[in-house]
C-alpha cells in the first residue's frame, strides 16, 4: 500500500507518516481495516515535516535544542524519537531520513515550520547546511539503494520482490496480507529488484527497458548520475534468473542499447 513509518506514542496510540501523495489512500485503508474501538485522526494539514540530513546534523539539532536540559537529539538512537524543547517550540525528533546518511525528521506544527526552517539555517550558517529540495534526496536515497514508493514499490510488487524480507516476519502468524503473499512465492517470483552500473555513457531513467541479449527482460524503475560514484546508477526489474551479480545487461534509452552490469547494492555506503 505505501512505504510508512509508525511511531508507537504509547500503548495505545501510533502516528503514521506517510508519502505525501498516498495520504487519502492511506487513510481509506487504515478506516476500512480499523477496530471498532479505535479512533482515527488525520493530521496531515496541521502537522510540519522537516529533514536534516547529513554528518553534522546531530550536533545541528543540538545546538538547536540547547535550552532542553533532559535530553539532546545526538543521543536518539536509529528509528527513535523523542519531544524536544526548541526556539520554534516544541518538537517531535526522529532519527530517521531517506538519504543513506545519518540524520533526522523533526515533526512540528505546520504553521511554525517556516521559523524552524529559517533557525537551522542560521545555526548551520558557518557548517555548509544548505537548503535541499526533492531531486538531491532522491540521488541519495538511490545511491543508498532505498526504494521509493511509486517507483520501487507500488500496490502491484511483493515486499519480497522488491528485497525487503527483511521487514516481512513469514512463518511468526498471520497478518493482513500474509495469504496473498504466501500464495505468490508458491507460485514462483517473476521479477527481482536489481542495481546496475552503466559502462556506456548515457543516463538510464524510470521506465526505460532493460534487455538481455537483445531481448526486453525488464524495466529501470529509478536511475540518475551518481555523484559520488561518477557514473550512472539505477534500479530496475528483471527475472529472478538474470538477478546475479555481474549479469551483463543493455538498458535501452531513445532506442539505444547501453551496456550496463548488475553490481552490488548499496551502491554508495554512506556513514
Amino acid at each position: 500500500m505505501d512505504d510508512v513509518t509508525v511511531y508507537r506514542e504509547d500503548a495505545e496510540s501510533v502516528m503514521f507518516c506517510v508519502n505525501a501523495s498516498n495520504i487519502e489512500k492511506d487513510r481509506d485503508w487504515i478506516l476500512a481495516h480499523a477496530l471498532p474501538e479505535t479512533e482515527v485522526q488525520d493530521r496531515s494539514a496541521q502537522t510540519g515535516l522537516l529533514a536534516l540530513q547529513g554528518p553534522l546534523s546531530a550536533s545541528l539539532l543540538d545546538e538547536l535544542c540547547r535550552g532542553d536540559k533532559d535530553a539532546k537529539p545526538s543521543g536518539l538512537k536509529r528509528f527513535r524519537f523523542a519531544p524536544f524543547a526548541s526556539p520554534a517550540g516544541s518538537l517531535r525528533i526522529s532519527r530517521t531520513g531517506y538519504t543513506g546518511a545519518d540524520g533526522f525528521e523533526i515533526y512540528l506544527p505546520a504553521e511554525r515550520s517556516s521559523d524552524l526552517f529559517d533557525a537551522l539555517l542560521d545555526i548551520g550558517a558557518g557548517q555548509g547546511l544548505v537548503p535541499a529540495g526533492l531531486g538531491a534526496r532522491d540521488t541519495l536515497r538511490l545511491e543508498a539503494a532505498l526504494p521509493l514508493y511509486g517507483h520501487e514499490l507500488d500496490d502491484t510488487i511483493s515486499p519480497l520482490e522488491a528485497g525487503l524480507e527483511r521487514f516481512v516476519k513469514r512463518g511468526r502468524g498471520d497478518f493482513i496480507g500474509h495469504a496473498a503473499l504466501e500464495e505468490r512465492e508458491r507460485r514462483g517470483r517473476v521479477r527481482q529488484l536489481v542495481g546496475f552500473e552503466l559502462e556506456d555513457r548515457g543516463v538510464a531513467r524510470a521506465e526505460c527497458p532493460i534487455a538481455l541479449a537483445g531481448r526486453e527482460v525488464g524495466v529501470v524503475t529509478s536511475g540518475a548520475p551518481s555523484p559520488s560514484l561518477g557514473s550512472c546508477i539505477g534500479l530496475g526489474y528483471v527475472p529472478p534468473e538474470h538477478a546475479e551479480i555481474g549479469t551483463a545487461l543493455e538498458i535501452v534509452v531513445r532506442q539505444r542499447g547501453l551496456k550496463a552490469r548488475i553490481v552490488r547494492t548499496p551502491f554508495v555506503r554512506k556513514a
